[in-house]
C-alpha cells in the first residue's frame, strides 16, 4: 500500500531541477483545499482512537471533500508547476490518512509496519471505501497532471539538459514519485472487501492515465507496474475486471 505522503519524497528532486518561476495555478482553490484539509483534520478529532472519522453522509464533510479533491485548480500544468502539485497532493494525504488510521490508535502511517495495524487500515479502506474512493482519483488525477509536467519539460529540454547527470537523476526521482502513487492506486483493488463497483469507477481514470504513463516514465517502470497489474488482476474474482486489469497492464508496460 502506497504510504499516503510519499509525495514529499521527490521534493528533494523538484528542488534541483525545477528553475524556473512557478507556471499560475489557481491560488484560491490551492488555498481553499488546504483550508478544507484543516478542518476536515480538526472535525475528525480523535478518530484515529475512536474509529470514527467524518462520513460523506454528512453535507458538511461530503462539501469539505469536495474542497480538498477538487483538481480544478490545474489545467495545463508545466514542469514549474511540480512543487505546487506535489504539495497538493500532500495536503490531501492528510484527509487520507484520517481514514486509514481511523481505530488505529496512531497517526503516524509509520506504524503500518506492526501487521495489526496494517490489517486494521485495510479494513478502513474497504468500510470508508467510499470516501477513499475520491482520494484515491485525486491521486490519479494529481499523477496524470505530474506526467503531463515531465512531458513539458521533456519537450523542450535540450541535449545538454538531457545529458547532465543532474537532471538525469532528478527525472528518475520525479518518475519514482508518479510511479509510487499509480502503484498505491493500484494496490487498493486487492483489498477485501472492495467492491466492483469500486473498482470499475477506478478503473475509468486509470484507463485514460495509461498512456501518459506509457509516454512519460522509464521502460523499466513501466514493467514493474505492469506486472503489479497482473499480480492484482491476479487477486480480483471479477473476471471482466480482470480482464480490464490485464489490459491495462499491457498499455502501462508497452
Amino acid at each position: 500500500m502506497r504510504p499516503a505522503l510519499s509525495a514529499l519524497a521527490i521534493t528533494a528532486a523538484l528542488i534541483l531541477t525545477v528553475t524556473a518561476a512557478p507556471a499560475e495555478m489557481d491560488r484560491a482553490k490551492l488555498a481553499a483545499a488546504q483550508k478544507a484539509a484543516a478542518d476536515f483534520v480538526k472535525l475528525a478529532g480523535n478518530s484515529a482512537r475512536t474509529g470514527k472519522p467524518p462520513r460523506q453522509s454528512d453535507p458538511k464533510v461530503d462539501a469539505l471533500l469536495g474542497t480538498v479533491f477538487d483538481t480544478s485548480a490545474a489545467t495545463s500544468p508545466e514542469f514549474s508547476d511540480l512543487p505546487r502539485i506535489t504539495q497538493w497532493l500532500a495536503n490531501a494525504d492528510r484527509v487520507g490518512l484520517v481514514y486509514m488510521l481511523a481505530g488505529t490508535g496512531t497517526r503516524n502511517l509509520a506504524a503500518a509496519r506492526n501487521p495489526k495495524i496494517a490489517d486494521r487500515i485495510a479494513r478502513n479502506i474497504a468500510e470508508f471505501q467510499d470516501e477513499y474512493g475520491r482520494f484515491v482519483d485525486f491521486q490519479i488525477a494529481l499523477a496524470g497532471f505530474m506526467l503531463e509536467a515531465v512531458r513539458s519539460k521533456l519537450d523542450t529540454a535540450s541535449e545538454k539538459e538531457r545529458a547532465n547527470r543532474k537532471f538525469q537523476a532528478g527525472f528518475v526521482q520525479v518518475a519514482g514519485g508518479i510511479a509510487q502513487t499509480v502503484a498505491g492506486a493500484l494496490s487498493t483493488f486487492s483489498t477485501e472487501g472492495i467492491t466492483g463497483e469500486w473498482q470499475r469507477a477506478r478503473l475509468e481514470p486509470l484507463d485514460a492515465l495509461a498512456p501518459k504513463v506509457a509516454d512519460v516514465l522509464p521502460k523499466e517502470m513501466r514493467e514493474k507496474l505492469g506486472e503489479m497489474t497482473l499480480e492484482i488482476g491476479d487477486q480480483v474474482s471479477d473476471p471482466q475486471i480482470k480482464d480490464r486489469l490485464k489490459a491495462l497492464a499491457e498499455r502501462i508496460a508497452k
